[in-house]
């Protein structure tokens, strides 16, 4: 009896085992994997639950696992266009390097893409290198977006446009003018909008040094420059922007202030504005218009241009203007030209370009006379200097003669 159990306990687990591996042999003979794998070539699967292809480098795997089979070449590259390949990392260092070379391959450009996007190294050592981020620019470049009434081209006008905002970078103890490149900017649009001023007739000076300016304008012996070749006589409207430093010298002189110029020695390396006046005077044209955004108390929003060992306080005095000739002002002779508090405009520049869009136009005529400008920048300009600093700006506007 004994006997008969112990072969009965033997023949029950061999029916077992030959069960279990009739389930087995069940289980792969899906015909598609009894195909044989060569070691040495890529292992190509097809995963049926997420109907993607994919494959295994030489070496790396005998079998596709899971529910997944092997497929041939061919039926791999038929399916490859028709659905999204999964290839894993490794495969795709594999094929990126050539098969681990220690390089990137030069003729499998595809592969090589796939690795950089995903941010593999695939083994490859490369010198780091760490890119700083670029810093904020101190001077702001683009001007506050407004839309201008559309003009037609006055083929005849001229402009110049001067934006002095980089002094420090001549080392005279200057200090910058931030928001000139981008009141500058502002004006050009403004001019070439507005005033329909080619932009081939737009003389543009960054930082301008003296001789630049007296190229521009002549000196005190001609009044003969770049401008007076570009005017036709009796034609030309001439306009003339100016955002940067001015200053008074010793004898109250008023100058612009070129980024070239020594503070010790204002009157020596300035440029007059009286001699600006006077040559402007003489031009054959029909009108000249200058904007001045600057002041010339020798003091500025960014700091003083006077001589920190003097304690004088030279009152700048007015200057004679030509008959022809019309000046527009941030402020007068004692005041200070104030900026924004992020130092993206001027007020003064900001402000004038909102009223020459229309918003100064308060009679709604179509044009912004000088008594709108003058109450639309007390409302705004001269409100925030107050508001902001303290301080006392109002718009000085003077017709010549």
């Amino acid at each position: 009896m004994m006997c008969f159990r112990k072969i009965s306990v033997v023949v029950f687990a061999l029916g077992a085992f030959i069960l279990s591996m009739n389930v087995i042999v069940k289980a792969d003979t899906h015909p598609r994997k009894l195909l044989g794998y060569i070691s040495g070539e890529h292992l190509r699967c097809y995963d049926p639950e997420r109907n993607k292809v994919f494959s295994h480098q030489p070496y790396s795997m005998t079998s596709c696992g899971g529910d997944s089979y092997r497929i041939s070449e061919k039926d791999y590259q038929r399916l490859i266009p028709k659905q999204n390949v999964y290839e894993n990392d490794k495969v795709i260092c594999y094929n990126a390097t050539d098969g681990w070379s220690g390089r990137w391959s030069v003729t499998n450009l595809k592969y090589v893409k796939k690795a950089l996007q995903l941010g593999l190294s695939c083994g490859i050592k490369v010198n780091q290198t760490i890119v700083a981020k670029k810093p904020k620019s101190e001077f702001p470049l683009k001007p506050i977006p407004i839309s201008f009434p559309s003009v037609l081209i006055k083929r005849d006008d001229i402009a110049v446009i001067i934006g002095n905002a980089n002094y420090k970078k001549m080392g005279k103890d200057i200090p910058n003018v931030n928001p000139a490149y981008a009141d500058a900017e502002g004006i050009k649009q403004y001019f070439m909008k507005a005033k329909g001023i080619k932009e081939g007739n737009i003389i543009y000076l960054k930082d301008a040094t003296g001789s630049q300016l007296a190229s521009v304008f002549g000196n005190e012996k001609s009044f003969k420059g770049k401008l007076f070749n570009y005017i036709k006589p009796n034609k030309s409207n001439v306009y003339i922007y100016y955002a940067g430093h001015g200053a008074p010298g010793e004898e109250g002189d008023a100058y612009l202030v070129p980024t070239d110029t020594d503070s010790q020695t204002i009157q020596l390396t300035g440029y007059q504005l009286s001699t600006l006046y006077s040559n402007l005077g003489k031009l054959p044209a029909k009108s000249v218009t200058v904007i001045l955004e600057a002041c010339f108390s020798g003091g500025s929003q960014s700091g003083s241009l006077i001589s920190k060992a003097s304690p004088i306080i030279i009152t700048p005095k007015k200057t004679m203007i030509p008959a022809n000739v019309k000046v527009i002002a941030a402020g007068s002779e004692r005041q200070m030209a104030s900026w924004e508090e992020d130092s993206s405009h001027s007020l003064f520049t900001k402000y004038f370009l909102k009223a020459m869009s229309g918003e100064g136009d308060s009679n709604k005529d179509g044009k912004v006379s000088d008594v709108e400008l003058k109450e639309y920048l007390s409302d705004t300009m001269t409100y925030y200097a107050r508001r902001y600093y303290g301080r006392d700006q109002k718009v000085q506007i003077h017709n010549g003669g």
